[in-house]
């Protein structure tokens, strides 16, 4: 069973904190903490409780989360996946985050790069495009410009902290029975 993006608390889809750059509000601050305060920890108990409930269950579970992380508070954009057990076999973090989602969740690193084999095939977490083949196309480079508010690949997006010029191997990966 697959639940989206930052099901739990909820995908803060309209959500401003009533923030602008370099001004902030006293009732942002306060709708910020509410959506922190709703985002669980991992090892919390109300994640607790969805283990019991997928255990009893009987089913594979991929849940998005906006997770807090036990030291410091970060939000993180990640996707728990529960074996039949209940148990969580596997976490993956966003990497990089686009547009006004840089405002909401802290960058990931490559530690949560994972794939999993399950009695249903192999399950992997990200953006994933089949055979588009060789694309071509005449360029506006005034949108290309534009769209660097939302995805800066030269730049922000640039992680020589996770990303170098390499062949890497294929990330760990998790074999479930």
């Amino acid at each position: 069973m697959l639940f989206p993006e930052s099901f739990i608390p909820c995908y803060p889809r309209g959500l401003d904190f009533k923030a602008v750059v370099g001004k902030r509000t006293d009732r942002g601050r306060d709708m910020w903490l509410d959506y922190w305060s709703n985002s669980p920890e991992i090892t919390s108990e109300h994640i607790k409780h969805i283990s019991d409930a997928v255990r009893s269950a009987g089913l594979m579970v991929a849940l998005g989360i906006t997770e807090k992380e036990s030291l410091g508070g970060t939000l993180h954009c990640s996707l728990l996946y529960f074996g039949k057990d209940g148990s969580i076999v596997g976490k993956h973090r966003k990497l990089k985050l686009t547009g006004l989602a840089r405002f909401i969740w802290g960058e990931s690193d490559d530690s949560t790069l994972t794939s999993l084999v399950t009695p249903l095939g192999k399950v992997l977490a990200g953006p994933l495009w089949n055979d588009e083949g060789l694309l071509t196309a005449e360029l506006d480079f005034a949108l290309q410009a534009k769209s660097k508010l939302d995805f800066d690949c030269i730049r922000h997006y640039a992680r020589p902290d996770v990303f170098e010029y390499r062949v890497n191997k294929q990330p760990a990966t998790i074999k479930i029975d």
